[in-house]
């Protein structure tokens, strides 16, 4: 472990320093007498100069002992901030921007408000300014999130010399009151050059049980390429432009998931608070908005993270009476209505509750309206607990969220757009401790096990949980041939509009019946104590530990049923932002081969004249006639149980 500097200018950087450079003393060094040897002195002299003055200068890495890295500065916002008064107790802290990311079509703020400051207000009435510009320094705010109790997300639109030119230099932004001097102290700089950009930068991290997880954009640019961690560094520091980083060796990367050796243990309260990065022999120092800190692992992030119903309100002991509804409607009994109460994360301190057996992960983006259904329907499967990614909604999920309270869904805001494996690698480290089995499926697909819910006999059967009765027989015949299930894979049969003109009222299982013939991708049920540590996942599937394996499901067993195209109202927000996972800037038409863009529809959301008829191949009710039969409403039989009364 050592401490290395670094160039002024990282991003412009394309080899890591060497390991030891002999520096010449400055006694050796002569004055020559001749003309022609004063003539190449000075040209030596304006060339080092200009190098120097662009921020390129090279500095040689230096190794330090342990003695030198514990004289490291400790974290001072009071330094950085000099406007911020952190002598004082929290809850008189000011308001300050920590960091800003610029993403394609929008800036986003990252802001640190204490409990007792009410200080949203009227959201027209702030704007975000733009540090090192005389004119079109400043641009409206556009929403305004709570992340966790004291960090709020803030986007503004950007300006219009951002667009016109994107290398402009602008040296940090901060928040402002129209028509004011009033502004919030910022620490919005990454250096003197330029705000990180969504193409370069390291945004979330969690810590593993011996590794920090760190997840990184601009790395790779290609789905399942790995890197070579040779040529890759974790590295912490007060401020990444400092000549000063320590550096751990990184364990595995793949992806946008980076696996990095912890710091020894009498140095975790040292770094608290120091940035985390990622140096690339190709790129230099990676911008970062991730901050070094010792406890936050699993537990800590959902306490801090995650929002559910308990932070809101205090849930009742009995049911709503619409939950009381559904629990009638799909069966299920006192003792598992009790066990689907909302988990209180406090009581993790005092008791470990026993791990479920199957809980489900997911990213959703403005897909309220179909939420209910999508997380009634896998309850009765036998999902037992719910982590939800939510990829700035705008929608009021979270009222949807807070009704479901029975159905124990934690909602953690992800303002990062377009990450979803990442998202899925982040869950697997999240979910561990409370889960057997993951389902790592979107909003939009539902798995059908059709052969699990038949008897002996071949009668139809509507048994709960018929997902872990699944999980247990594939395990069962895994070991009868010496194998250890890690995996359950199921083909994707894509469903069309049906012939819709708008979304069904009755919910997507039952509204479209029509898809095509042949299937395409596939999903999976993943065990959590099989996944490899690299983290390593692809269309919903993980790379998985030696001696465990994955079965794919015959398609008269079990399949996931997608509904990817549907009616227009509903499909056509999808060109907000379809495009491949690596496409960094979703407003390009770039990529347009990948499976996420839509065959023959091209980037433009332009409705075709035959939309209802496409994608329409074979009649496909099966899951429909299910649904109908399992989840009317008892009081209302010509209603399902999501729907509204």
């Amino acid at each position: 472990m050592e401490i290395i500097t670094r160039r002024k200018s990282p991003i412009k950087d394309k080899h890591l320093l060497p390991e030891s450079t002999d520096v010449m003393p400055a006694s050796t060094i002569t004055v020559w007498k001749s003309w022609t040897g004063c003539l190449v002195l000075a040209c030596i002299c304006t060339i080092f100069t200009v190098i120097w003055l662009d921020g390129s200068t090279s500095e040689a890495k230096m190794t330090v002992n342990v003695r030198q890295i514990t004289k490291l500065p400790a974290i001072s916002l009071e330094e950085d901030n000099p406007g911020i008064p952190i002598s004082l107790s929290d809850d008189q802290r000011s308001v300050y921007v920590q960091d800003a990311v610029v993403f394609p079509d929008n800036v986003m703020l990252l802001v640190k408000v204490p409990d007792s400051v009410d200080w949203i207000g009227n959201m027209e009435s702030l704007e975000c300014r733009f540090a090192g510009m005389k004119d079109q320094n400043a641009s409206p705010v556009i929403s305004i999130k709570p992340r966790t109790k004291d960090l709020y997300i803030v986007r503004c639109s950007i300006p219009g010399w951002v667009k016109e030119f994107p290398g402009k230099r602008h040296k940090g932004v901060s928040l402002g009151i129209r028509n004011s001097d009033v502004i919030v102290q910022s620490a919005a700089l990454y250096n003197p050059f330029r705000l990180p950009k969504w193409d370069y930068v390291v945004y979330e991290s969690l810590l593993d049980t011996d590794s920090i997880v760190l997840l990184v954009k601009g790395l790779v640019t290609r789905s399942s390429r790995r890197i070579d961690i040779n040529y890759v560094r974790c590295v912490f520091g007060k401020k990444l432009t400092s000549k000063h980083l320590f550096e751990t060796r990184v364990l595995t990367a793949v992806q946008e998931v980076v696996r990095c050796e912890k710091p020894p243990p009498h140095l975790e309260e040292k770094l608290r608070g120091y940035h985390m990065s990622i140096a690339a022999s190709w790129l230099g120092v990676l911008p970062s908005v991730v901050y070094y800190n010792p406890d936050n692992k699993a537990n800590f992030f959902m306490q801090s993270f995650a929002i559910t119903s308990q932070e809101k309100k205090e849930v009742q002991d009995d049911l709503s009476s619409e939950d009381e509804l559904i629990s009638s409607a799909v069966s299920k009994d006192e003792s598992s209505s009790s066990d689907s109460q909302p988990f209180d994360l406090s009581s993790l301190t005092s008791l470990v509750p026993p791990k479920r057996k199957l809980c489900a992960c997911t990213m959703i983006w403005n897909k309220a309206r179909f939420f209910r259904e999508w997380v009634v329907y896998h309850s009765y499967m036998g999902v037992e607990r719910y982590f939800l990614y939510d990829n700035d909604s705008d929608d009021n999920i979270e009222e949807v969220v807070e009704s479901l309270a029975a159905h124990n869904i934690s909602r953690m805001i992800w303002p990062w757009i377009k990450t979803q494996q990442a998202a899925f690698s982040h869950c697997t480290i999240l979910a561990r401790d409370e889960c057997e089995w993951v389902m790592f499926v979107d909003v939009d697909e539902y798995i059908y096990p059709m052969y699990y819910l038949t008897t002996s006999n071949g009668t139809s059967t509507s048994d709960a949980n018929v997902l872990h009765r699944m999980i247990d027989r594939e395990s069962e015949k895994a070991a009868q041939h010496g194998g250890n299930l890690g995996g359950i894979e199921f083909d994707c049969h894509n469903f069309g509009p049906s012939g819709l003109a708008h979304s069904p009222k009755q919910g997507v299982t039952v509204g479209y019946t029509c898809r095509l013939i042949h299937p395409e991708r596939h999903k999976s049920i993943v065990r959590l104590a099989a996944v490899n540590d690299s983290l390593l996942n692809v269309l919903h599937h993980f790379e998985l530990r030696n001696g465990y394996h994955t079965t794919k499901l015959l398609r008269n067993v079990g399949v996931v049923n997608h509904y990817k195209f549907q009616a227009w109202d509903v499909f056509k927000m999808k060109f907000v932002r379809r495009a491949g996972t690596y496409t960094t800037d979703w407003q390009k038409s770039e990529n347009t081969g990948s499976k996420d863009r839509t065959p023959g529809l091209g980037t433009e959301a332009v409705k075709p004249d035959d939309w209802e008829k496409r994608f329409c191949e074979i009649e496909d009710g099966r899951l429909a006639e299910f649904v109908l039969r399992t989840f009317r409403r008892p009081d209302q039989p010509d209603k399902l149980v999501w729907e509204d009364q």
